[in-house]
């Protein structure tokens, strides 16, 4: 029982963390392998965050065990911690790990061949890992678990507690490590990033600091952050800083103050607005992207007209755009007047077709504009691929390695074709 697949679904934190897992089983004599039929287990590490995200991981679950009958489940995540008794109950599931759990899962591996294992416990500290290498070019750093808000709609805090930081003194090793091992980027991520340092009497501007100053790597990004999170320091660091990548992720959600309270959310929509504006001033080739839901319990066409009108009036770079989906516990689910699908669709619809022309407008505003390279090693079709540090898809004739300046000199469908300076 030493050869695995696994399969992560859901946010960059979940990622993160598979990557460590893989990391940990091979150092303890285990193989990875990419089909059911070569396995002995399967790890399914799940998301929970819409009712989607749960059929995902079901539909998975069953499809995996049709290929190999034989093949052990250990199913671990946001989705076990949430739905325990669901997990345990399911007749294809061997072991069912929580979300701190989970890092413990050499204890838990062998036990299978006896008995159905379950452990699942409160998630009330942050586990501590360190990641040597990873499979792509770009590393990812969990800094922080957990989220202390409780939005009217979101069932994450369940599933992942409160918040619980890594310390300051482990993430600069951590980005250090990657570092001398050839990582010229690093991503900073977690459940609610901007709540980093709350538990240790700090804020988020304090770790930037400390990157800033005691690492050597070449660039890092940030994750999803709420408006209120962008602050006059923060601003200040930036603009000071040679390292921090122009891309910002606005965890909004709307853009209708009425919306707004009703989500439990703690701004208006003028203030996104206009610190979507004052983030242009400042860093005038900055992607900047955001997260709506549309089909909130009580979102009228008039609420959604003025979500889609504040959007379009913005200086909004590309938009995620997810029907609201209920989730048992939370205070929205047992809210009067639900959306029906159909309308979630067509709001979903109208949203995407404005964010395509948003993102068009962002790239053709980069035309002939330089910006800092990152290229993939491997060529796929007639181009290599790779990424801005303003988070525009790239495409290159000629391979490198490291960070490059280069020229967008060309928009092909929603990539731009680079010329390396």
């Amino acid at each position: 029982m030493n050869k695995f697949i696994i399969k992560t679904f859901g946010c960059k934190t979940n990622q993160v963390e598979s990557e460590y897992i893989v990391e940990l089983l091979r150092n303890n004599g285990y193989t990875q392998v990419f089909s059911a039929l070569e396995a002995s287990f399967c790890i399914i590490n799940s998301c929970t965050v819409t009712q989607t995200a749960d059929r995902k991981v079901l539909s998975y679950i069953n499809s995996v065990k049709k290929k190999n009958e034989n093949l052990k489940i250990i199913l671990m995540g946001c989705y076990s911690q949430t739905h325990e008794k669901d997990a345990v109950c399911n007749p294809n599931v061997d072991i069912v790990l929580g979300n701190n759990e989970k890092f413990k899962i050499l204890d838990y591996i062998d036990k299978s061949k006896y008995n159905k294992v379950s452990n699942i416990f409160k998630v009330d500290k942050f586990e501590e890992f360190t990641l040597e290498e990873v499979s792509k070019t770009r590393a990812t750093i969990k800094i922080q678990d957990g989220c202390n808000n409780r939005c009217s709609y979101c069932i994450i805090p369940f599933a992942r507690g409160k918040v619980r930081s890594n310390k300051i003194e482990n993430i600069i090793k951590q980005i250090n490590i990657l570092s001398s091992n050839g990582y010229d980027e690093v991503v900073l991520t977690g459940i609610h990033i901007g709540q980093w340092g709350v538990d240790y009497g700090l804020s988020l501007n304090d770790l930037l600091y400390e990157i800033e100053t005691k690492t050597n790597i070449k660039q890092y990004r940030l994750g999803s952050l709420t408006p209120h999170e962008i602050n006059d320091r923060f601003f200040e660091i930036m603009i000071k800083s040679n390292k921090i990548c122009p891309h910002f992720h606005l965890s909004v959600q709307s853009l209708c103050d009425k919306t707004l309270k009703n989500m439990n959310r703690n701004y208006k929509a003028w203030e996104v607005i206009e610190l979507i504006s004052k983030i242009k001033f400042h860093f005038p080739n900055a992607f900047i992207g955001c997260d709506i839901i549309v089909g909130f319990p009580d979102e009228t066409d008039e609420d959604f007209n003025i979500t889609y009108n504040n959007i379009k009036k913005s200086k909004l770079s590309q938009v995620h755009v997810f029907p609201y989906s209920k989730r048992e516990n939370t205070r929205a689910c047992e809210m009067e007047n639900q959306i029906n699908l159909q309308i979630k669709e067509q709001r979903v619809n109208k949203i995407k077709k404005l964010s395509d022309e948003k993102h068009n407008e962002f790239l053709i505003s980069n035309l002939n504009k330089e910006a800092k390279i990152i290229i993939e090693p491997n060529k796929k079709g007639l181009y290599y691929k790779g990424l801005s540090d303003n988070y525009i898809k790239v495409l290159s004739k000629e391979t490198f390695s490291g960070i490059k300046n280069a020229r967008f000199e060309k928009i092909i469908e929603d990539k731009m074709l680079i010329k390396v300076l």
